[in-house]
């Protein structure tokens, strides 16, 4: 046991290392952006965040039946139109983009980064508070327009979720044209996961629009759209297509910029030469699941029920991502000891010398 422990001291000391630095920097971070322009968008994620944890811990509590005689958070379905996953994950998700959009910004010096923030903010605010509130009154919030009020709300939501739409594409206009200074593996990071973000709001509107389409009902689509809809509704539904979710399209490129600025983070800690190409390579992998994810979708496939060309595509994809990051999470590991190694071989060869 002993043994083992020595040899996993590196390793634990490797992430206790990193832990620090990223509490130190995500601290400071949150203390800059709160007296820079995009102090809206922070203002609306620190809730967003919150009422995801209250939204994802009283939906556990009712689904169990925990605390509760009659569920405060029912139906306890978490799929569905009427389901809980919608307020749930569009709160973390607008959170997550914040984060991007707010480095995104800060990085050029085409737009005015003051008025884009309060654009995006309090529009997306606007647009998850529908969601929520539609899933509190146990109503479909997507494509709902059954009454003159849940057509009304629908259409501010579809005016809310256009502006977060405006604010993608005019930070990735921004720094495409006029960039800021910044790292190399953060700019890397940067037009990657930005024009990602732009992809993925194009095919949420290619969603919105074929959601509106009409289409003829098929019998292969009505066992995963009964799935999909908690059994509201069986083929055709605006979730499905075929096989294939519809939304894994427009979800698979839409945090591509919060992964790469992560790795982009990390790679500040390394030597200059290390941090861009493992970005890049990053990158790569996350196009190409963008494009796999389009393949699959347009195909009418299941990316969860994969065939073996798909999922070695997949895995590939996959793969290149994750090495990217173990390679700069275990770089610092390895120059330490190729550090120690040269140095001792100095004094190995230099003893001999200065005896002499």
């Amino acid at each position: 046991k002993s043994s083992i422990f020595g040899a996993m001291r590196p390793i634990i000391r490797l992430f206790r290392w990193w832990f620090r630095h990223l509490r130190t920097d995500a601290l400071l971070a949150l203390r800059q952006w709160s007296m820079e322009p995009e102090w809206p968008l922070l203002a609306v994620a620190v809730p967003l965040m919150v009422s995801f944890f209250v939204h994802w811990l009283g939906f556990r509590l009712a689904l169990h039946q925990v605390g509760f005689s009659a569920p405060i958070f029912a139906p306890t379905e978490w799929e569905g139109r009427t389901g809980w996953r919608k307020p749930l994950v569009f709160g973390i998700s607008n959170a997550m983009v914040f984060a991007s959009l707010r480095e995104a910004l800060a990085s050029q010096q085409l737009v005015c980064r003051s008025l884009v923030s309060h654009l995006v903010a309090w529009a997306t605010a606007i647009e998850v508070s529908i969601i929520t509130v539609q899933a509190w009154r146990g109503v479909g919030s997507h494509f709902n327009v059954s009454t003159s009020l849940d057509a009304g709300l629908y259409f501010v939501k579809l005016c809310g979720a256009s502006l977060l739409g405006f604010g993608c594409f005019a930070a990735a206009l921004g720094f495409t044209w006029r960039p800021a200074a910044v790292p190399e593996a953060k700019a890397i990071a940067l037009r990657h996961g930005l024009w990602s973000l732009c992809v993925a709001v194009l095919v949420g509107v290619g969603q919105a629009v074929y959601g509106h389409l009409p289409r003829q009902p098929h019998s292969a689509e009505d066992a995963p759209c009964l799935v999909a809809t908690a059994a509201a509704s069986a083929s055709p539904c605006y979730e499905i297509h075929g096989q294939a979710i519809v939304k894994l399209a427009h979800f698979l490129p839409l945090h591509v910029t919060e992964v790469l600025l992560t790795l982009a983070w990390a790679a500040s800690y390394l030597e200059n030469t290390l941090g861009p190409p493992a970005v890049r390579s990053a990158a790569l992998g996350c196009w190409s699941l963008t494009c796999l994810g389009f393949w699959v979708t347009l195909r009418g496939e299941n990316i969860k029920s994969p065939t073996v060309a798909v999922a070695v595509a997949l895995s590939i994809s996959l793969g290149t991502i994750a090495m990217a990051f173990v390679f700069v999470i275990v770089a610092p590991l390895l120059t330490d000891w190729r550090r120690k190694r040269i140095w001792h071989a100095w004094v190995v060869n230099a003893a001999p010398v200065c005896s002499s």
